[in-house]
């Protein structure tokens, strides 16, 4: 029993740090609503994200939930955290700092496998969060930075045991953040994804193969941004063949088409269609007991209408994400990607570089820790100058830790802290250099 408890809270701290740190990682979420194609080897590996305020479904999901039918549970939570940003603005010239306030009710119902249950023919999960963040402020701009921030996400799909199987599923986030100047302003991003997927596995299940269509849409509430509102739509072909009975070795080819939704601001703004494409070969699954790997390389290019694309190294995309479980409560994460992204603010795409390392524990079976770091370069291609195309280099890092301690498994009680920093060598008119501290401490409560 101990041992399953364990593995619950390890559970735990993986959702504390994925689900609930994405305001330390400036529009974050959005990353989570790019098609496959359009960022390269985004879903080769989980890589981790900084430590930011929220851990809520950390309670929730580790609890029995509250039985609504034979098959279907709901799962609620709700936490409220206090803490401090050093740099609400993400500028460090005219730097402002606040006391914040966060309030962050989730809900969860669904039919999926539970432990001693058998798993459902047809899964669905239907899921939504709210994220309350008030400046408590005397600086009317700070102020001004209140933020109500929805997110919801539905899906329903078949047993992976059949033979042949579907999934349908829709995310959603909205998104409003600090510009990079004291402003009353705020940016506000809304992202969906949509996706339909048809599985095929013949005989023993050893060969499958699935044909995915998505759907991506960007939109900027902002006047003064909606030139990057944008969609795009995808085709992804995926093979995979079990090499061993949890290892299996796949193939992956995906077209995509992006285009932009307002075409008069898009030219003003130097705003290109492009065609991005993706072919990766690659491995997942355990190589060990203890040791999962996902890898994989390949070549990614992207026809950019009447601009040139990218070139060179550009067409190499590779990664590797290695997990090693120590023990039941132990468990290690590192990383490294290199591909190109499209970027419908910046430039026209960027080249990126990043490596990753995680480290989560539970200690006592109550006191869960996870730590982070990243590093990333970009190279953004097409940025606009004083009239003139440049290239500009961000080195972002990103660094995260958190601690909840289970009072009972229903209610925990936890601290975090977060850093986002950016150094540019061209800020393409308006200042990109930040450093931004976050300190909050939370407390929840989750059935």
């Amino acid at each position: 029993m101990k041992t399953l408890a364990n593995r619950l809270l390890t559970c735990a701290a993986t959702i504390c740090l994925i689900v609930g740190t994405g305001r330390s990682a400036r529009a974050q979420g959005a990353e989570n609503t790019r098609l496959t194609s359009e960022s390269g080897t985004r879903d080769v590996g989980g890589e981790p994200t900084n430590g930011g305020s929220q851990g809520t479904e950390a309670g929730s999901r580790k609890n029995p939930g509250v039985k609504l039918s034979d098959e279907a549970v709901l799962h609620a939570g709700v936490s409220t955290s206090v803490g401090y940003d050093s740099n609400v603005f993400y500028n460090d010239i005219n730097k402002v700092e606040s006391p914040v306030l966060e309030v962050t009710p989730v809900f969860d119902i669904g039919n999926g496998d539970r432990v001693g249950s058998r798993s459902p023919e047809i899964h669905y999960d239907l899921r939504a969060a709210l994220v309350y963040r008030e400046f408590l402020s005397d600086d009317p701009n700070a102020k001004a930075q209140r933020a109500f921030n929805p997110s919801a996400a539905a899906s329903l799909e078949t047993n992976a045991q059949t033979s042949v199987g579907f999934a349908l599923s829709d995310a959603f986030v909205r998104q409003q953040e600090a510009p990079y100047l004291p402003s009353v302003d705020t940016i506000t991003r809304d992202s969906n994804l949509a996706s339909a997927r048809l599985r095929f596995s013949p005989g023993g299940g050893r060969l499958s193969t699935s044909l995915q269509y998505s759907n991506s849409l960007q939109l900027f509430e902002n006047e003064q941004l909606k030139y990057g509102n944008v969609m795009g739509h995808e085709g992804v072909l995926t093979i995979n063949y079990k090499w061993l009975p949890k290892t299996a070795v796949f193939i992956q080819v995906a077209q995509g088409l992006i285009t932009y939704l307002n075409e008069d601001l898009a030219v003003q703004n130097n705003r290109h269609k492009s065609y991005p494409f993706k072919g990766l070969l690659g491995l997942r699954g355990l190589v060990s007991a203890k040791v999962a790997l996902n890898a994989a390389v390949g070549y990614t290019a992207a026809n950019y209408q009447d601009v040139a694309g990218p070139s060179g190294a550009s067409h190499l995309a590779g990664a590797v994400d290695l997990n090693y479980a120590a023990t039941a409560v132990t468990a290690l994460g590192l990383g490294y990607k290199h591909e190109f992204q499209n970027s419908p603010i910046i430039g026209d795409y960027y080249n990126t570089d990043a490596a990753y390392v995680s480290l989560r524990q539970t200690i006592v079976s109550r006191v869960v820790v996870g730590m982070n770091v990243r590093y990333e370069f970009r190279k953004y291609s097409g940025v606009m100058l004083n009239k003139s195309l440049v290239d500009r280099q961000d080195n972002l890092v990103s660094a995260g830790a958190v601690v909840d301690y289970f009072v009972q498994p229903w209610l925990f009680a936890g601290a975090s802290y977060g850093l986002s920093l950016n150094r540019v060598d061209q800020s393409a008119g308006a200042p990109a250099d930040y450093t931004k501290h976050l300190v909050f401490f939370r407390l929840g409560v989750g059935y």
